[in-house]
């Protein structure tokens, strides 16, 4: 193919000084039939395009090249390049139009309009399927369930796994908030990996109490009470953001709006090591010396501190105290001294043989009392119990005091099952039932209902008077013989406290 040969056949095309419109075509060295056709073709501005022309069932089409000359097409060989482009277009049965320049330039235009769509498609997507956006949609559902189990009167799941109580809900809510989405709720529940949550759960545990810890308005409690320390988060805290996010990732895989995301991501037993390490594992309780320093920080003219109190005295949960299912005083009896908790975790219904302190707990609370119906404690979740516990930990151990860095209201219920069987050396199955503790055999739960109550009753009346002799009066320890039923004409014990706080 002679490369000058089309170019000497432009040039006397335009040295005729032809008019608009006129064209001619161009022989191609070694062009067949079936091929297209190279055509010039006079425009505007006295400007010649290179036309390609080609037969489409006996219709002829045509699509512009480029002109000549022209930067696009600035030689013989450019114009050729194209032509064999086009011509191997119609052999294939596609559009030369489409591969034309002006086609190529259309579709990158649209490519390029497609990736911008896409990309801002992919924003979209991402800013919907965030961390954020995804524990608010869980905690949607969770609300939901709850108002049909309400309704239904039958328990409900989600993802394939009981939904939390509102107890646990509203801890999880505030551990969410509080640690989770400043470091975690921007990104892409997709982007969440254990390598992630790993190295989040590793900063969390080097966190350290120290001197001069930030404080923050609760107002929640009374003057006096409303600062709130802002410590480290401890394993209780580590496992709930643990916990939560497993729920917010499992929910958003198995609504089938994420694609490919893996439900269990974060199920790991490597990623659950970095919460509870062996020294966490350590369950938390009190010693005397550490019952002695945390009984002196409760003040009794605050209702959450008597509550605090009320659950250290009975042993029972902090659910059981305050917030749904917690006491009530229809099921307080002035004349048996005896509080009852007909739904208890155990599955077993409870009765408490009142004392000397848990009476003047009680006593003060009756300002709190509207009618029958109402609740010992008027908390609408055990949350506070929680966080009042957890401060008054904060404060002995940024004061530099020896205490368990890791007490909850669990220790409570630890401290009085040590104290009462290691220290007083009281029966271990009496202070088993006590405790109200769930078994795992049947033969235990039926052993633990067969406890008298009698003996129930000693294990208070002892507690009662350790917490006096021991905490209140100073005084050393002696053995406690059968319990008595509280004389209520004594004056109050716990008017002694804090100088007479009591209200």
């Amino acid at each position: 193919m002679n490369s000058k040969t089309i170019s000497a056949q432009v040039d006397a095309f335009l040295a005729s000084g032809p008019s608009k419109g006129k064209q001619q075509t161009l022989t191609v060295p070694g062009a067949t039939a079936a091929d297209g056709q190279l055509v010039i073709r006079m425009g505007a501005n006295d400007t010649a395009q290179i036309v390609f022309r080609w037969l489409v069932d006996d219709k002829q089409q045509t699509t512009t090249i480029g002109s000549f000359p022209s930067v696009k097409l600035p030689n013989e060989a450019a114009i050729l390049r194209e032509w064999v482009t086009l011509c191997a277009a119609v052999a294939d049965g596609k559009d030369p139009r489409d591969h034309s320049p002006k086609g190529r330039q259309k579709a990158a235009a649209a490519a390029s309009r497609q990736q911008s769509t896409q990309a801002r498609d992919r924003a979209a997507w991402r800013a919907d399927n965030t961390v954020e956006e995804w524990g608010e949609r869980w905690k949607d559902s969770v609300k939901a369930a709850h108002a049909l189990a309400a309704a239904t009167g039958k328990p409900q799941r989600i993802d394939d796994e009981k939904i939390p109580g509102p107890d646990l809900l509203d801890s999880l809510s505030s551990v969410w908030r509080r640690w989770v989405l400043p470091k975690m709720g921007h990104l892409v529940v997709t982007d969440i990996t254990e390598e992630i949550v790993g190295a989040e759960m590793d900063a969390m545990r080097k966190s350290q109490r120290v001197e001069g810890l930030e404080y923050a308005v609760d107002p929640l409690y009374p003057e006096g009470h409303n600062r709130r320390l802002i410590g480290a988060p401890d394993q209780d805290i580590q496992s709930r953001v643990l916990s939560t996010l497993r729920r917010v990732i499992r929910h958003a895989a198995m609504t089938g709006k994420v694609r490919g995301l893996n439900k269990d991501v974060l199920a790991s037993k490597d990623l659950s090591k970095k919460v509870y390490k062996h020294e966490d594992r350590v369950r938390p309780f009190m010693e005397p010396q550490h019952l002695r320093l945390f009984w002196a920080e409760l003040d009794f003219s605050t209702q959450i501190d008597r509550a605090v109190a009320l659950q250290l005295l009975t042993g029972c949960r902090r659910s059981e105290v305050a917030g749904p299912g917690a006491f009530e005083w229809k099921h307080y009896d002035e004349e048996a001294q005896t509080l009852y908790l007909p739904n208890t975790k155990s599955g077993v219904s409870h009765t408490i043989q009142l004392t000397g302190l848990m009476l003047d707990i009680i006593d003060m609370q009756k300002h709190y009392r509207m009618d029958a119906h109402d609740r010992l404690f008027s908390y609408a979740s055990s949350a506070p119990l929680r966080d009042r516990v957890a401060r008054i930990r904060d404060i002995l151990v940024t004061r530099g005091e020896r205490f368990p860095t890791n007490m909850n209201n669990h220790g409570l219920r630890r401290t009085f099952g040590y104290i009462n069987a290691q220290v007083r050396g009281a029966n271990q199955q009496a202070v088993d039932s006590a405790l109200n503790h769930v078994e795992k055999s049947v033969g235990a739960v039926s052993y633990q209902v067969k406890v008298s109550p009698v003996q129930r009753a000693v294990i208070w009346s002892g507690w009662d008077e350790y917490i006096t002799t021991h905490l209140i009066n100073g005084e050393a320890f002696s053995d406690v013989g059968q319990p008595k039923k509280v004389d209520r004409s004594r004056k109050p014990m716990l008017e002694a406290i804090k100088g007479g706080k009591a209200a």
